[in-house]
């Protein structure tokens, strides 16, 4: 009798022991328990603040706030920062300078314990932002100075496959995949689309505004023709010759539009196309594969793969002068007006390919290896840093005006950010 009387105290004295273990081992601040993090960190580096942002990912009752906590130059030794009330979810650290990587956590804290640190984020400092261009994954991401922070994100049902800023505006242009038939205008702001479909377009496969006039010059390389469109009509279009047309830009401040094929380059006036069209053959053997279009000179790579070489072209008030002889295969260029001297991809059968530094008489100063594929070299106006689109790779590296790596576009977990980027564009 007196058994069976004990046995509900002890069914319910085991229920509330294994309650207690269970309340002690799932609360986020028991340092002996097994801790869920329940913080998210993101980050959004400017040029000389921090704006962090973080949120709880489960309920979290009998809390007095969040520490936040920062390290200098590595992910060690870190310090508390700041602390702020429960009901905040915000924070911008001011105290950060150019140059330097920051890394922050945030935890939150009650009488005398702290929660599992958030997931840790970092940030470089400096001057200005990078727009990517990803057809493969259908989206265009802006990206913070340091190249590992995304700023912004807009996705697509259609791939966009080039497009054209036109600096200080809202909006910028793009071109969509060729079986749309179709470009159209992006909001940097928020994304919104609005898209439009020229009469006859079949494949654009590139496009450049005029920030004057407002036409749009659109590249039909299956028609082999440029497309001239303003306030939602076709203008005129301007036929070329037979070739494999590959990039096209506008010169607005001479009025000249530059079309790059593998045979030819052709320049004009795109008002008066017929008069003033001039075309550069490239020799035999020799394919077009990019150009640079600076304030005062246009200059254009032509390679040979039978020979492996090169030669650089300038376009100076529409006189072409051959003006470097390489013997490398190089694929991709930007020249660098105030140093002076060239950035070149440079295909390596055997490996990875190479960005090379050269000097106007073609002697290599810097050269740093391990691309895939590069599909543009680009440089920050604002610092003189140099960014390089990789293509196969699926990264951006960032380099300093001296060469020396100091980013890659890889998530904290080393992940990539995109896949497939084919163009930047720094603002």
């Amino acid at each position: 009798m007196r058994l069976h009387n004990i046995a509900p105290i002890l069914l319910l004295s085991c229920l509330l022991f294994w309650q207690c273990i269970e309340r002690d081992r799932d609360n986020p601040f028991d340092p002996q328990g097994d801790q869920d993090n329940i913080l998210n960190l993101q980050i959004f580096p400017e040029a000389d603040r921090v704006l962090l942002q973080w949120s709880l990912e489960a309920p979290l009752t009998d809390y007095r706030g969040f520490r936040i906590y920062r390290s200098l130059d590595a992910e060690e030794n870190f310090e508390i920062l700041e602390e702020t009330p429960a009901g905040q979810f915000t924070f911008t650290d001011t105290e950060v300078e150019a140059g330097r990587w920051y890394f922050y956590r945030v935890v939150a804290f009650s009488a005398s314990e702290e929660t599992q640190p958030s997931n840790t984020t970092r940030a470089l400092l400096g001057p200005g932002t990078y727009w990517v261009l990803s057809p493969v994954d259908y989206c265009i991401k802006q990206l913070s100075y340091d190249a590992v922070n995304i700023r912004k994100q807009f996705r697509f049902s259609i791939a966009p496959v080039a497009w054209s800023f036109i600096p200080g505006e809202p909006r910028f242009w793009v071109a969509y995949e060729p079986f749309t038939q179709s470009i159209g205008t992006i909001r940097k702001s928020d994304g919104e689309k609005a898209f439009f479909y020229p009469d006859s377009l079949v494949a654009a496969a590139d496009l450049a505004a005029d920030p004057a006039g407002g036409q749009v010059y659109i590249l039909d390389d299956r028609r082999r023709e440029v497309v001239v469109f303003l306030n939602g009509a076709v203008l005129r279009r301007i036929s070329l010759e037979e070739d494999q047309y590959i990039r096209l830009a506008f010169d607005h401040a001479r009025g000249r539009l530059y079309v790059l094929g593998e045979g030819r380059l052709i320049s004009f006036d795109p008002e008066i196309p017929a008069g003033t069209r001039q075309t550069f053959h490239f020799p035999p053997g020799f394919q077009g594969k990019d150009f640079d279009l600076r304030e005062n000179i246009a200059y254009i790579l032509s390679a040979s793969e039978n020979s492996l070489s090169s030669i650089i072209y300038t376009i100076s008030d529409q006189v072409i002068t051959d003006s470097l002889h390489t013997a490398n295969y190089y694929y991709r260029i930007h020249y660098d007006e105030v140093g002076g001297q060239y950035y070149l991809a440079e295909e390596n059968p055997g490996g990875d390919d190479l960005i090379v530094q050269l000097s106007p008489g073609g002697d290599r100063q810097i050269h740093s290896s391990g691309y895939k594929r590069i599909a543009q070299i680009a440089m920050n106006p604002f610092d003189r840093s140099v960014v390089i689109v990789d293509y196969l790779g699926s990264l951006l590296y960032l380099y300093d005006a001296g060469g020396n790596r100091i980013s890659v576009s890889r998530a904290a977990d080393g992940s990539e950010l995109f896949y497939g980027p084919t163009r930047v564009y720094i603002e």
